[in-house]
C-alpha cells in the first residue's frame, strides 16, 4: 500500500493570514491618526473612507485567494486517493488524472464560497468594529476636557485600538484575534473540501469505505476514532457508520482525514486490529 502524500496547507494559511494582518495593521495605523487627532467630523469621514478602501482590496485578495486555496486542496486530496487506490504511481501520475468530474466540480465551488463567506465575514466585523471606535471616540472628544492628560487619551487609545482587533465574539463570549481567527477558519474549511474530495474521489473509483487517518496531536474526543473504518455515503450497505454521523469527528480545526480503502482484506495491521479484522 502507498504512503499517504503529507498535506501542506502551510503556504496558503500563512499568506492569507499576512495579508489580514497586513491590513490591520494599515487600519490600525488610521485609527490611530485618528484617535489622537482633534477628532472633527471631517476626519472621521476621511478614516471611515480609508479604512473601506483597505477592506476593499482585503476583499479582493479573499476571492483570489480562495480560488487558489481550495483548488490546491482538492488537488492534494485527488491525488493522494489515487496514489492510495493503486491507481496512480506517482504524484506527477496522479496529477495528471485529476480532472474534476461534475460533482468534484462542484465540491469545488462550494469549498471557494465557504472560505470566502467566512473570511469575509472578518472584514465585514473589522468594518463595524472600526466604525464603533471611530465614533466613539468622536463623541468623547466633544466631552473632552482641557485638563484631562495626554497619558489618559493615550490609554483609551490603545484600548480602541486593541478593540478592533477582534475577529469575531462566538457564542460562548469568547473574543478572537484576527490573525488566529483567519488560521483556525482556513485550516478548518481547507479540511473539509479535501475529507469531501477524497470521498467523491473513493467512490467514483469503486471504493465504499476509508478509515481515519492518526494523529499524535489530536483531542480526547475523536482520538478513539483513529484508524476506524467508515463508509463514504450513507446508503452504502455496511455494517460501518458513514464518517459524517460520527460524533466529535472532524471538528472545528480538525486536523483528521479519510483514506480510501482500496481492498477491506488488505489493510494495514493497525487498522485490522483497531476494527477486529
Amino acid at each position: 500500500m502507498a504512503n499517504w502524500p503529507e498535506i501542506d496547507f502551510s503556504q496558503s494559511t500563512e499568506d492569507i493570514r499576512k495579508q489580514f494582518e497586513k491590513a490591520l495593521k494599515e487600519i490600525q495605523s488610521a485609527l490611530r491618526s485618528f484617535l489622537l487627532s482633534d477628532a472633527t467630523r471631517k476626519d472621521l469621514l476621511a478614516t471611515e473612507k480609508e479604512i473601506r478602501l483597505i477592506l476593499s482590496d482585503m476583499e479582493k485578495y479573499i476571492d483570489e485567494w480562495s480560488s487558489e486555496a481550495a483548488e490546491s486542496s482538492v488537488t492534494q486530496a485527488l491525488v493522494a486517493s489515487l496514489l492510495m487506490l493503486g491507481l496512480a504511481e506517482t504524484v506527477e501520475e496522479a496529477r495528471e488524472q485529476t480532472k474534476l468530474t461534475r460533482k468534484q466540480t462542484a465540491l469545488l465551488d462550494y469549498a471557494v464560497e465557504s472560505l470566502r463567506t467566512d473570511l469575509k465575514a472578518v472584514t465585514a466585523n473589522l468594518e463595524r468594529q472600526t466604525r464603533s471606535v471611530i465614533r466613539r471616540s468622536y463623541t468623547d472628544s466633544m466631552k473632552r476636557t482641557s485638563t484631562q492628560s495626554q497619558t489618559e487619551i493615550s490609554r483609551a487609545a490603545k484600548q480602541m485600538l486593541a478593540d478592533a482587533d477582534i475577529a469575531i465574539i462566538d457564542k460562548a463570549g469568547r473574543r478572537w484575534k484576527t490573525s488566529h481567527y483567519v488560521d483556525v477558519v482556513t485550516n478548518t474549511r481547507l479540511m473539509e473540501s479535501y475529507r469531501e474530495a477524497v470521498a467523491l474521489d473513493g467512490i467514483k473509483n469503486g471504493s465504499g469505505h476509508a478509515y481515519v487517518s492518526y494523529n499524535s496531536k489530536t483531542t480526547d474526543r475523536c482520538k478513539d476514532f483513529h484508524y476506524s473504518i467508515v463508509k463514504l455515503a450513507p446508503d452504502i450497505d455496511s455494517k460501518y457508520p458513514y464518517y459524517r454521523d460520527l460524533p466529535h469527528l472532524f471538528h472545528v480545526n480538525c486536523r483528521h482525514y479519510l483514506i480510501p480503502i482500496k481492498n477491506l482484506n488488505d489493510l494495514p495491521a493497525n487498522v485490522r486490529s483497531k476494527n477486529g479484522l
